[in-house]
């Protein structure tokens, strides 16, 4: 089964397994490597960790044709966003065939493209160059809006169903759909918040901005539920949670600018703000932290953590400076157009678009020793073989030698 992908692999089935044959060969590995059966061995505990990954994704049709595409790590960042990395991004690209390449790199040029048409057809119309409806403004967004909720009208159904299949396994074996259920209606709510907002800019709803982002408001309440699921559930340590709960604040703000705009508070501008200001000035005060205190310890994981709050540091500080800069204008103090700001910075930025797609083109289509090196294993169909550090030889009847 070398040339199988790595998932069949653990739970012992072909490619072409039917649904029924994959819950079959989930139960018989979940009970094989059950932590109750092999207290005391942490390899069957990883594998039985694997084992429900795997599970999770080929159980799912939408998440296994993804697989069988472009391999696990394209799954995990469909499934999350934002565990995008680089490097799990080049592992996709490097064990994909030509053809998903090709299609790859063509939606990433489109997005590119998308991005600044969006990004400077909203400056010019935020200082009144342009006088185009705010819908046609948004048109771009909206475009990627109907994708996304066709897929999320459509996963629904099905996750539901996989949800009720789950009734007949243990709460042990059983893999937690919660979240990603929430992640399509969250997606959706976020969806019609775009469009009440632009309803309400365009004076279609003649209402205030506070009612009209409602979904929005709704749409937040994520971030208190969801870590505390996930904290209850282990998949999330308490002070991620915390974390995930203070980014509240951005919502907060959103919401103290609505009342702010519809009259209905008295406050100053800069008070309104209160919230953001803490929020993002604790990340800051956190990444600093890291970066004089683990920084100087010279171990893998002190410079990758130190690496990864520089990264955060970076992203806080823009934030900021974007958040200053709204504020300035909003306030009237900033008499410039935002046109003075964003376009030269749409400039730069649209030049290191351009270099990173030069240097993805190379990386897609180059000679292959050139290509940089990854630590993962292609398998026959070019899916990554992710199960590798786990898994060293599987038989054909989906039992992994060493561990019994």
């Amino acid at each position: 089964m070398a040339n199988e992908p790595s998932l069949y692999g653990i739970l012992g089935v072909e490619p072409d397994a039917t649904e029924e044959e994959i819950k079959k060969a989930y139960r018989k590995m979940a009970l094989k490597y059950h932590p109750d059966k092999n207290r005391g061995n942490p390899d069957a505990e990883k594998m039985f960790i694997r084992v429900k990954d795997a599970y999770d994704i080929l159980s799912d049709a939408r998440k296994r044709a993804l697989y069988d595409r472009l391999g696990e790590e394209a799954v995990k960042m469909a499934d999350d966003p934002s565990s995008f990395t680089p490097e799990r991004f080049m592992t996709v690209i490097r064990s994909s065939r030509v053809s998903d390449r090709s299609f790859i790199f063509g939606f990433i040029l489109a997005v590119i493209v998308v991005f600044f048409w969006f990004v400077i057809t909203l400056t010019l119309r935020i200082d009144a160059i342009i006088a185009w409806k705010w819908w046609v403004v948004m048109l771009p967004a909206f475009v990627v809006d109907a994708a996304v909720l066709v897929i999320d009208v459509l996963s629904i159904p099905a996750l539901v169903m996989r949800y009720k299949s789950n009734e007949d396994l243990s709460p042990e074996e059983q893999v937690l759909l919660f979240p990603s259920i929430m992640s399509c209606i969250n997606s959706i709510l976020f969806i019609a918040a775009q469009v009440t907002l632009v309803l309400r800019l365009d004076h279609i709803w003649n209402t205030t901005f506070t009612v009209a982002l409602l979904p929005y408001y709704i749409y937040s309440l994520k971030n208190i539920y969801m870590p505390i699921y996930m904290v209850r559930q282990g998949v999330m340590t308490i002070g991620e949670g915390i974390e995930d709960i203070l980014s509240l604040m951005v919502p907060i703000t959103v919401f103290l600018c609505c009342l702010k705009f519809d009259g209905k508070i008295a406050w100053s501008w800069g008070a309104t703000f209160i919230a953001y200001w803490i929020y993002f000035g604790m990340l800051a005060v956190r990444d600093l932290f890291v970066i004089f205190t683990v920084g100087r310890v010279l171990t893998p994981e002190a410079m990758a953590a130190t690496a990864a709050a520089k990264m955060n540091l970076c992203t806080v500080v823009v934030d900021i400076v974007i958040a200053l800069a709204i504020l300035n204008k909003i306030s009237g103090v900033w008499k410039w157009s935002f046109s003075v700001i964003v376009i030269p910075i749409a400039v730069i930025l649209a030049c290191a678009a351009f270099c990173f797609m030069a240097f993805l083109y190379q990386f897609m289509y180059g000679a292959t020793e050139s290509l940089p090196a990854f630590d993962v294993e292609a398998n026959g169909n070019g899916a990554p073989n992710t199960a590798s550090a786990y898994v060293d030889v599987t038989t054909g009847n989906g039992d992994v030698m060493g561990m019994d």
